[in-house]
């Protein structure tokens, strides 16, 4: 052979050697995908899931390339997470690697969840999977996950050992008893997803035996984050109480202090309230349960105090847009007895609410999803595409027939229309193709729907928003949510997560999209996404926000017992001294007030039959606000009890028009075909709300709707609405009879901000053209059943036993 071939063979050879495993094998294993039950895994259609797969290598020393998992957005498009492989020699064990994903609908072609690996040139290789000595493009998991239902609840055990007694929530004889369909899914707290995206499909988590140890850094950070933007969190603890006390961002978590550990056997006051067991139910444990002795934090809930002293032994706050309860006892230790129903503790500990239809026959389910999707798809550009379309049209038929045979006989050239048509044909062509790019505009154009939430005089703020980007030519934009654009200027670690918008329409298969899709990276740690094709045309994403506001809403308000005989006598009115001042720099405009007058969940102690706006006793009151300019401060009781009519103090019959049931016939019925009823209930006085409101207001208490209250001609049952890609906007729990809602929309873009680049430049804030923003903020109650001062255990001792 001659010598330049020699080196030749040889360099191939070493680059053979190095560069992959030119004789081994990867062999992989989808571990599961969202999150294992007792049906399979389950997950969340539009929602992020976690990809758990296992990972070795055979015949070879090593492999260096990439994880990848996609799955289609909207558009048909690919949007996908990566991780870097690295695989040592054969002796090495399993290694594992965890992507995120957004999951599309099951009848999507694309829906199929495949994991593949590239080598280091980005080139797919084919795998072996475990006990499968053929080779294959994917892994693949073993059967397709379940797609959860719309208005279906997730719940995650998280212990060391068996799943537990939650398991008998997913019960066949439960199936009936509560406002959706549960599954119930087991982790061992070390598989617990370390982003909180990770948990998006999620609803509560039981984390039973908590020690701090058992997570690491990033995870108890993903279990904060996850709360923050509206998880429910059960805690029960007591003999490592102190790892939970000892680690600061537990500590936070948590609605209590823990200060003492001791056997008990008897907990009358516990089981009474928690397993709803009545007197002489349970007589007590057999042997003493090791019980965590607290107070409870300013702002608590107290559940239940030791039978004969002042101790918490259970309780509940609120944390950011979610809610965390703590049990001073592990829960194999509470349920160790047969006589105590498991489910009637899940029921109060985890606000779990039953049916709220007593109709056998299902009602008919309308999606709000749409009404905001629109509002970012630039539907008046489109209405005026179109519009001009048409009258180009209509101008051009008339100067290529009329116009120009008009111009040609007067000039007796008749004999050269054809040659005269072409040339207006090709002009306007060319006028064609500068009224196009002259109505698309230059650069990237943004609309933009946001929805905040916070409490009034802080800082701190939850939001998600909605984006839709629209260039004038085909372009691969990097997209970024920041938390504060202002003094962030890369992607790097965020509490926001952003992701492709899922389409609230029908699911559509591959064809529909495009017959070639693009492929663009998700970066979940980051909130961005990279390289994202649009086509001189739409995109439309998801963001899920966390930061602090520049201006905020201040009020107060005082509650007194009502002496008016007109108006019910058991109810707290609003008094004088009440105000609202708005700092927002912006005015809020359609505002209302939501005043409780009694907890939507009880604070999850009792059952929640069905609601029905013909109630005799009022549940939750709407009062309409009006606009409140920026820099305003307003009367608020003047405001909430003037009658419309203006002839002076609201009257019992326009109070009963501000029940939250009317007031959901008067928001629903445009989203409800066939209705009988469609022009029922009084509007609010002087709101002429767009679509997409009255959506948001249906969505913001969407758990108190009574379906029988959106009555169908073919559906008896009335109609339900569905939270389908927008659950995380209802936010009744978070409404209290000591926790007031004032709802407000404004036009502009709210705190957060899209920023976007092209290639290697810096990022810039894109600016929308068409913002649209409604803030939610909570209102503590002072006066008559405002916060206890930390410490008040005995104040909070008659509270507690009044629940």
């Amino acid at each position: 052979m001659p010598c330049g071939l020699k080196w030749i063979a040889l360099g191939v050879a070493i680059f053979g050697v190095a560069g992959s495993p030119a004789s081994g094998q990867v062999v992989g294993r989808v571990v599961h995908v969202g999150f294992p039950t007792s049906y399979g895994d389950s997950v969340r259609t539009g929602g992020w899931a976690p990809v758990i797969v296992d990972l070795s290598l055979r015949g070879a020393d090593h492999f260096n390339g990439y994880l990848r998992v996609a799955q289609r957005d909207k558009d048909g498009d690919l949007p996908y997470d990566q991780v870097k492989v690295l695989l040592q020699a054969d002796s090495s064990p399993q290694r594992r690697y965890v992507l995120y994903c957004v999951v599309g609908p099951a009848a999507d072609s694309g829906g199929l969840i495949r994991i593949e690996v590239l080598n280091e040139d980005g080139e797919a290789v084919r795998v072996a999977s475990e006990g499968d000595p053929s080779l294959s493009d994917a892994l693949m998991p073993a059967q397709m996950p379940e797609r959860l239902q719309d208005d279906s609840r997730l719940i995650l055990s998280l212990s060391n050992g068996a799943v537990g007694k939650i398991a008998f929530l997913e019960g066949e004889d439960q199936k009936d008893k509560f406002d959706g369909l549960i599954r119930v899914a087991h982790l061992r707290p070390e598989d617990l997803p370390d982003r909180w995206v990770g948990l998006d499909a999620v609803d509560g988590i039981v984390w039973d035996g908590a020690t701090a140890t058992d997570l690491t850094g990033n995870q108890i950070e993903a279990l904060s984050t996850w709360v923050r933007h509206g998880g429910k969190l059960l805690i029960a603890a007591a003999k490592t109480t102190d790892t939970l006390m000892q680690e600061e961002r537990l500590a936070a978590l948590l609605p209590v202090k823990v200060t003492s550990v001791a056997n008990q056997k008897t907990l009358t006051q516990l089981t009474a309230k928690l397993f709803n067991a009545g007197p002489g139910a349970f007589e007590g444990y057999k042997q003493p349960i090791p019980t965590a002795l607290c107070e409870a934090k300013q702002g608590a809930s107290v559940l239940v105090l030791e039978d004969d002293g002042d101790a918490v032994l259970a309780a509940r706050h609120f944390f950011g847009r979610g809610v965390v309860t703590f049990v001073g006892a592990e829960l194999s230790d509470l349920m160790q007895e047969t006589g105590l129903s498991p489910i009637e503790f899940f029921k109060r500990t985890l606000q779990l609410r039953q049916l709220r239809s007593g109709v056998d026959t299902p009602p008919n389910v309308a999606p709000l999803f749409p009404y905001l999707e629109q509002t970012t798809g630039f539907r008046r550009s489109t209405g005026l595409y179109l519009l001009a379309a048409l009258l180009f049209s209509i101008v051009y038929v008339g100067v290529s027939t009329f116009g120009s045979w008009a111009f040609l006989r007067s000039r007796s050239w008749t004999r050269h229309a054809w040659s005269a048509f072409a040339v207006v044909a090709g002009g306007a062509a060319v006028l064609s193709l500068v009224a196009v790019q002259a109505m698309r505009g230059v650069g990237q154009s943004l609309q933009q729907l946001t929805i905040v939430d916070a409490q009034v005089g802080q800082s701190e703020a939850m939001a998600t928003a909605y984006f839709g980007l629209k260039t004038a030519i085909h372009s691969f934009p990097d997209v970024w949510m920041p938390a504060d654009y202002t003094a962030e200027e890369k992607p790097g670690s965020s509490a926001c997560c952003l992701k492709p918008l899922p389409s609230g329409n029908q699911s559509r298969s591959a064809s529909d999209g495009y017959t070639d899709p693009s492929r663009y990276r998700m970066v979940p740690a980051s909130a961005a996404l990279e390289s994202v094709p649009v086509r001189a045309t739409l995109k439309q994403f998801e963001g899920r926000w966390f930061g602090q506001l520049r201006q905020t809403v201040d009020a107060k308000i005082i509650v007194e017992p009502n002496t008016d005989d007109s108006i019910q006598r058991s109810m707290m009115v609003i008094a004088e001294g009440s105000s609202v001042t708005n700092n927002l720099g912006v005015a809020l405009r359609d505002c209302i007030l939501v005043q409780p007058l009694q907890d939507p969940c009880q604070a999850g102690l009792v059952n929640i039959g069905p609601r029905s706006s013909k109630d005799a006793i009022v549940q939750v009151l709407i009062h309409p606000v009006g606009t409140i300019e920026a820099g305003e401060t307003i009367d608020l009781a003047g405001r909430v009890w003037s009658s419309p009519s203006g002839l002076g103090r609201l009257s019992i019959e326009e109070m009963l028009d501000r029940r939250l049931g009317q007031n959901q016939v008067n928001w629903g019925k445009k989203f409800v075909t066939n209705n009988p009823f469609g022009g029922a209930g009084k509007e609010v006085a002087d709101f002429n709300l767009a679509d997409y409101q009255d959506a948001l207001l249906m969505m913001t208490m969407l758990s108190e709707l009574d379906p029988r209250n959106l009555p169908q001609s073919f559906s008896p049952g009335g109609c339900d609405i569905s939270r389908r890609h927008c659950r995380q906007l209802d936010v009744s729990d978070m409404i209290t009879k000591e926790r007031f809602m004032l709802i407000g929309f404004a036009d502009d873009q709210g705190p957060v901000t899209l920023c976007t680049r092209t290639g290697s430049a810096a990022y810039k804030p894109l600016l929308p053209d068409q913002p649209h923003t409604m803030y939610r903020f909570v209102i503590p109650v002072s006066g008559h059943g405002g916060a206890d001062s930390e410490g008040q255990n005995r104040t909070t001792r008659a509270r507690a036993n009044k629940l």
